[in-house]
């Protein structure tokens, strides 16, 4: 692109200038800036047309006109954009008397992806507002430049143009295309709030009526006082309106009265509902904020900017066009307002120097700018002006933060506010919400309308008493609504004093922490065991993690199977509940805490931390007293041994118990009690290894199958089983892959575990007619062996109805793979589902590209699903989801009817766990529903 400039002195100058650059053969934009009459600006434009037949021109009359650093009046300056790439140019104009709105004309452009639209209107036929947003909607991303075009310096009537045409009202634009253009746009401003905010409460247009609810003339004179004549008939410039809280400040200059004379005209449309606040410059200052554009090859430069800006600026302007025109040598007007996209807003903007460089390359907006040049504060108005500015400024923030957070706690908690003597005096929104009275019940009332008979009176004993001494009270307070419900607050009491220091009003604020305390006595259900009364598995856990707590024991009581058989379930239940109180005893005089985990397994931490090696003593000498004597039940006497597997880590203790306990169980009555740390992990590794190898010769590494019930009866789903891998020990004992998965995956062997279940899972398939789902890691998929030998599997076995349950626990680093893996076993009559969705590394793009048949909601999502509303919110999001994608979900960890069917009234279509079915070593043993 290159920019050519012409300052117009006669048709013979004209004629020379476009023959000097070849214009004639060349097309471009051309735009022109005219203080001229509009009779001889005609003429121009058609002698313009005529030598330059392939360029588009437009513009408009101008209070003023610059070219290269220098200001002129009366005068027409022409700006020519020459291409030299791609870029392209289409005109359009709307008039008053046109029956199409702007966005149906833009509608019939042809071009459709403008990156510039320049625009020139006359803003008392038409509002540029509205032609902003609607060129915003019809072509997003497309910036926007331009003005509202001004009379000349003999006040004739301002005009538009295009072409050869002469406009007298609506606008006229220019779309710029091109793969190679570039746009930046520049507001230079320079001025700065004074004085509090407010707001404009009544407002037509551009005239408004009244500010903070007080009319706009007495708001003026109450800040301004006599200056306010001063300031609309002689120096509109002075004191505008800056509206802070739009998506870009803008200013707006009060330019008159209305014809009523009750109100204020501005050069901009204010509506009701804008922040405001009065604005305040000096010539230094606003200098200080326009920046000194550089010239560069290839760039156009165009500066439309405001004539009231000019005349504040009076001599000074020309500086400041000299620091935007001087060495860029670029042309431009004065004009009412001007146009610019700023912040991914298309705004009008007074009192604004609005800069467009142009070029057909790309603009770095940093390296067409040098810095503006610093201007210090000299005269004591000045440094009043600044003191003002900064002191309403903070006083603003202040406000605004106070505001916020009215509204933040307004609409969170509950408010209520009496007077020194309890008489309620206000209420928010949110008391009548949760209370149920409304406010006419509650005010003049006292807090006594919401008291709970069971709250002890000694709490607002105390609570008056400390309010009455000027202080705070917090504290917990069951409440009573309306229709009888019971609700509970945590409450903080503010006493509120005068300048005397005498108490002038209580405020309170609540939050309602119902659901808090009911999830707390459930949390405490589901943490106690039934049967012995101590805290079970799930409270151990939390404990561990909470107090941080390294050292855990786990005693399981040997041959209770045997016990349990012989004697009944019955007995069997009295011999846990005497060995638990026997248990409770010894670990009370310890200082150690007592858990039961299952049958007759428990589980004992230290209170406090200790060392492993004081713990492991004191266990061993519970372990040696309780097997030193018979436990008597029902006059029948027991003889107790144990095995004991004691665990130390920071985070894994009870991991390392159970894993001890293991092999406690394994090594027979020789060593019953078996240590794990955390430096033991080397050992475990091995010990595991060796098991699980001499597992898979002996035949003892099996599958199991836990059935998948479909939620309705009439559902159109067959049966379904998930194939799970249990490792038998040498004593009987089954044992879930949980304590040697981990190792195993470190070594090839593996791949002969997943070989086995797919082995297993085809054969059951192929005997009862179902589908069975088989457990693949990401590590599974990623190993060419076993991809291959799957693969063979299922060509050899096409009646085999298998799923493949992709464990989402690991994250999914070679979607490529996975995806070729997926339609593999697909074409062979596989499906596919994503385990434990919702957990690990969940990411919904897995559903995107992998295109699951089912998604297995993870089980700690379902355990919780009863009583915790967050846990439900995210299994409906998951099934609705997958619903909308077609896919069918599985909820796993389903253990009581309760459970069933919520989820089952929440669109589950399948369920799994304990209340369907456990895990058997034969289908043929599992429901079929």
């Amino acid at each position: 692109m290159r920019q050519l400039t012409h300052y117009y002195c006669g048709r013979d100058a004209l004629h020379d200038f476009v023959a000097e650059h070849q214009l004639t053969e060349k097309r471009g934009l051309i735009q022109v800036f005219s203080g001229v009459k509009a009779d001889t600006i005609a003429s121009i434009g058609a002698e313009i047309n005529r030598l330059a037949p392939h360029f588009s021109l437009i513009g408009g009359s101008t209070g003023g006109e610059m070219l290269s650093g220098r200001v002129y009046a009366g005068q027409l300056v022409i700006h020519v954009c020459v291409f030299e790439q791609s870029t392209s140019v289409e005109l359009f104009a709307l008039n008053r008397s046109t029956v199409y709105t702007t966005e149906r004309l833009l509608s019939q452009c042809k071009t459709r992806t403008p990156k510039l639209a320049i625009i020139f209107a006359d803003a008392q036929s038409c509002n540029p507002e509205d032609s902003l947003a609607q060129i915003g909607r019809s072509f997003p991303g497309c910036k926007v430049v331009g003005a509202a075009v001004a009379p000349d310096q003999d006040r004739q009537a301002p005009y538009l143009l295009m072409n050869d045409q002469i406009k007298t009202n609506g606008l006229v634009g220019a779309l710029l295309s091109g793969d190679d253009l570039s746009a930046e746009i520049t507001c230079c401003d320079g001025w700065r709030p004074v004085g509090r905010q407010f707001t404009v409460t009544e407002a037509k247009g551009n005239q408004v009526f009244s500010l903070d609810n007080v009319p706009i003339l007495d708001f003026y004179q109450s800040y301004l006082g006599d200056y306010t004549q001063h300031l609309l008939s002689r120096n509109p410039a002075e004191f505008p309106l800056l509206l802070s809280e739009r998506a870009v400040p803008a200013l707006r200059t009060a330019v008159g009265f209305t014809e009523c004379q009750q109100g204020i005209v501005f050069a901009g449309r204010l509506k009701v509902g804008d922040k405001a606040t009065f604005a305040y410059t000096d010539d230094d200052y606003l200098l200080s904020k326009t920046p000194e554009f550089r010239s560069r090859q290839g760039v156009c430069t165009v500066n439309y900017s405001c004539f009231t800006r000019r005349s504040f600026l009076n001599q000074q302007v020309n500086e400041e066009v000299q620091r935007i025109t001087g060495k860029t040598q670029g042309a431009g007007g004065f004009f009412y307002s001007q146009f610019a996209s700023c912040s991914g807003a298309s705004l009008v903007f007074n009192l604004t120097s609005t800069v467009l460089q142009l070029a057909e390359t790309r603009l770095d907006k940093n390296q067409q700018q040098l810095p503006a040049k610093s201007y210090s504060i000299s005269t004591s108005a000045r440094a009043l002006a600044n003191l003002a500015s900064k002191a309403s400024t903070e006083q603003q923030a202040i406000i605004s933060s106070i505001q916020q957070h009215h509204k933040a706690i307004d609409a969170s908690s509950i408010i209520s506010v009496t007077d020194a003597n309890g008489v309620i005096k206000y209420v928010n929104d949110k008391f009548e919400q949760i209370s149920g009275y409304s406010s006419g019940e509650l005010l003049g009332n006292t807090h006594r309308i919401v008291r709970h008979p069971k709250m002890r009176t000694n709490v607002f004993q105390h609570l008056w008493q400390t309010i009455s001494d000027k202080q705070p009270w917090y504290g917990l307070i069951r409440n009573r609504k309306k229709n009888g419900d019971s609700y509970y607050v945590k409450t903080a009491i503010y006493p509120i004093l005068d300048n005397q220091g005498n108490i002038q009003e209580y405020v309170s604020v609540r939050n309602d922490v119902t659901d808090i305390v009911k999830a707390r006595r459930s949390i405490q259900k589901q943490s106690t065991d039934a049967l012995t009364q101590l805290h079970n598995r799930a409270k151990l856990s939390q404990d561990l993690e909470q107090q941080g707590i390294c050292c855990v024991a786990v005693l399981d009581l040997k041959n209770f199977k045997l016990l349990n058989d012989y004697w009944g379930i019955e007995h069997g239940d009295k011999i846990i509940k005497a060995l638990a109180r026997e248990l409770k005893k010894r670990c009370m005089a310890e200082a150690l805490k007592l858990y039961h985990l299952n049958g007759a397994a428990f589980a004992i931490r230290p209170a406090q931390p200790v060392s492993f090696f004081s713990f492991r003593i004191m266990i061993a000498d519970i372990k040696a007293n309780l097997e030193s004597t018979d436990l008597t039940v029902d006059e029948h006497e027991h003889e107790i041994s144990f095995s004991v597997g004691i665990g130390a880590s920071a985070d894994r203790a009870l991991a390392y118990a159970e894993s001890a306990i293991i092999e406690a169980k394994s090594e027979g009555i020789s060593n019953s009690l078996v240590t794990r740390t955390q430096d033991s992990e080397t050992d475990n590794f091995y010990f595991w290894l060796e098991e699980v190898k001499q597992a898979f010769k002996e035949q003892r590494v099996i599958a199991y199958f836990q059935a998948i019930a479909p939620t309705t009866s009439d559902s159109k789903g067959s049966r379904k089983y998930e194939a799970l891998a249990r490792l038998q020990l040498k004593n009987g004992d089954i044992i879930s892959p949980h304590a040697f998965l981990n190792f195993l995956k470190k070594t090839r062997h593996y791949r002969k575990l997943t070989q086995l279940m797919l082995v297993s899972a085809v054969e059951q398939s192929k005997q009862s007619g179902c589908f069975i789902s088989v457990n693949l890691s990401i590590q599974d998929l990623l190993d060419r062996q076993t991809v291959d030998y799957i693969i063979s599997v299922l060509e050899a076995e096409l009646e085999a109805r298998i799923i493949f349950e992709i464990t989402e626990s690991e994250a999914i680093t070679d979607f490529k793979a996975v995806k070729h893996f997926i339609n593999s076993v697909r074409s062979l009559g596989a499906q596919i589902a994503i385990d434990d969705f919702g957990s690990g590394y969940s990411n919904f793009i897995y559903l995107v590209e992998l295109k699951p048949d089912f998604i297995k909601i993870d089980g700690s999502i379902i355990k919780t699903i009863k009583q915790n509303p967050n846990s439900r919110h995210v299994a409906q999001t998951i099934i609705d989801l997958a619903q909308g994608l077609g896919i069918e979900t599985v909820a796993e960890f389903v253990s009581d009817q309760p459970t069933f069917e919520l989820l089952k009234n929440m669109g589950a279509e399948y369920v799994q766990g304990f209340y369907i079915a456990e895990p058997l070593a034969d289908i043929r043993e599992c429901p079929t529903s």
